[in-house]
């Protein structure tokens, strides 16, 4: 999402630009022919009793300056409950306007892409899916600010929209090393039943290695199945 010799630079070195938000893939930075990889695994804690857990893989390559392309890919379980793949999400990130100044880059991006069927009923399965959203990032400093709207078309299933803010700051900095606090709003929305979040998070920014944790809380819900009562999420990202 910045420009080639920028994000070269940054993928070698932890810094806040590196930031954006765990608990969307939309706004991950990677430079031109490199290949970000996170992983994640995300429990949750339903109501009724039931726990829910899910292991993610993302993959994204940057194929030119201004094209990235993602590639997620998921196994979740339940207890009590079904368990199986998830249907694999693949779109392209195309940069579309980027300002930049002394320490500060604004940026925005289009989304395009497919929901591929893999798995099976009910966690997968189905019709594909067309994902169409945008997505925006300001970086200055030791802030970064990354803000997105994702949707689903799905013509055998409820629809599926998602929002995202994240406010990342550098709070502490030493050598190769740096700690990351992130604030987190999300929003989703499947089929006619909503979920707003606020999730705080931390990263650990290595070089070519970042440690992230986040808590998502529910702070407003409609729905009629059960929802979480928290989410915790453990994540490693390598870039390659």
């Amino acid at each position: 999402m910045r420009c080639a010799s920028a994000a070269a630079l940054l993928v070698l070195w932890a810094v806040p630009a590196l930031a954006s938000g765990i608990n969307t893939n939309t706004a991950l930075a990677v430079g031109k022919g490199r290949v970000v990889s996170r992983t994640q695994l995300r429990v949750a804690d339903l109501e009724g009793a039931i726990e829910e857990y899910l292991a993610s893989q993302t993959l994204v390559y940057g194929a030119t300056a201004d094209l990235s392309v993602f590639a997620t890919l998921g196994y979740l379980w339940k207890d009590p409950g079904p368990d199986g793949l998830t249907n694999l999400r693949l779109f392209g990130r195309y940069e579309l306007f980027e300002r930049d100044a002394r320490r500060e880059t604004l940026t925005f991006s289009g989304i395009l892409g497919l929901e591929v069927p893999i798995g099976e009923d009910p966690i997968g399965g189905g019709d594909a899916g067309l994902i169409l959203g945008a997505v925006g990032t300001w970086y200055r400093n030791v802030w970064e600010v990354d803000a997105d709207i994702l949707a689903t078309f799905r013509p055998d299933r409820g629809d599926l929209w998602q929002a995202d803010v994240a406010v990342s700051r550098s709070l502490y900095e030493h050598r190769d090393a740096q700690l990351v606090g992130v604030l987190e709003a999300n929003f989703v929305r499947r089929g006619s039943e909503d979920i707003l979040f606020v999730s705080p998070g931390l990263q650990l920014q290595l070089r070519g290695v970042i440690l992230e944790t986040s808590l998502q809380v529910p702070v407003a819900e409609d729905a009629s199945g059960p929802t979480p009562n928290v989410v915790a999420v453990f994540g490693i990202r390598l870039i390659f």
